[in-house]
């Protein structure tokens, strides 16, 4: 009959030697579970940064049991990101940035900071993750059929008279049409209101802000049609998600929809 492990209590510990502790085989597991503990509520305030982006346009969450929103599934991304996953089978495991603070403490940060200095991306991950759970694409990308063709069609839209009067005042477009597509994709995955495409949001993510407004609406409209002609599958994708988050925005019990109203938020 196999012994029954007995489970350490690691409370005592400091981040830091707590981060040390993962590295140990023989306290790797309840070193991981404490930080499953401890890190709650870091995990818990940027959950609800990001869910407040990609759910309530900038309104707050309130929190899991207030909301209907990707705040949990954000939890979920951010507590792998700082603890990590370990194998599992054929899993492979995950080395979190807890666990990769030992090997970086030239950058004389404690743990917390540490972690906050490189959580870049994880709302991108957390807006993947959500995109899996409700049956999109993580991530939208030209097929290979269509590559070709949209990106020789945006070459020439770069030499359009909208294209021009956006160098002429001094602003520059993508060079690339995937810039655009992950723009767009973001956009239509994130909670919107009546429209089709927030402008201004996609506008912000390309880099376009400071243009005229009408001018910047029609780039927009212009290079949304572009891979509607020549990239309908992606195209596609991007109004399935539409669909479905323009639906949800909708619904007047969206939390921060009507704030939206009442502000004149586009």
């Amino acid at each position: 009959m196999p012994t029954r492990r007995r489970r350490r209590n690691l409370r005592h510990l400091s981040d830091e030697e707590l981060a040390c502790a993962l590295s140990d085989p023989d306290l790797e597991h309840d070193a991981r579970n404490e930080a499953l503990r401890r890190f709650q509520p870091l995990a818990d305030r940027l959950a609800q940064r990001y869910c407040s982006k990609l759910y309530h346009r900038g309104a707050k969450c309130r929190g899991a049991y207030q909301c209907d929103g990707p705040v949990g599934v954000a939890k979920a991304v951010v507590l792998e990101r700082i603890v990590g996953r370990p194998a599992e089978g054929r899993r492979r495991g995950v080395k979190g940035q807890l666990e990769r603070w030992p090997d970086r403490r030239k950058s004389e940060l404690d743990v917390q900071p540490f972690i906050l200095a490189n959580c870049g991306g994880w709302e991108s991950d957390a807006r993947r993750q959500w995109n899996r759970e409700r049956g999109l694409p993580a991530r939208a990308r030209l097929t290979r059929a269509e590559r070709p063709a949209a990106e020789a069609a945006y070459a020439e839209y770069l030499d359009s008279p909208p294209a021009l009067a956006v160098r002429a005042a001094g602003a520059a477009l993508p060079g690339l049409i995937s810039e655009w597509v992950d723009a767009l994709y973001n956009d239509a995955c994130d909670t919107g209101l009546s429209e089709r495409i927030d402008i201004e949001r996609v506008g912000r993510a390309v880099c376009i802000t400071s243009l005229d407004p009408g001018l910047r609406a029609t780039i927009v409209i212009d290079v949304d049609h572009l891979l509607a002609r020549y990239a309908p599958v992606l195209w596609g994708q991007l109004e399935r998600a539409r669909d479905l988050t323009r639906q949800l925005s909708a619904d007047r019990s969206l939390p921060g929809a009507d704030d939206d109203r009442r502000k004149g938020r586009p």
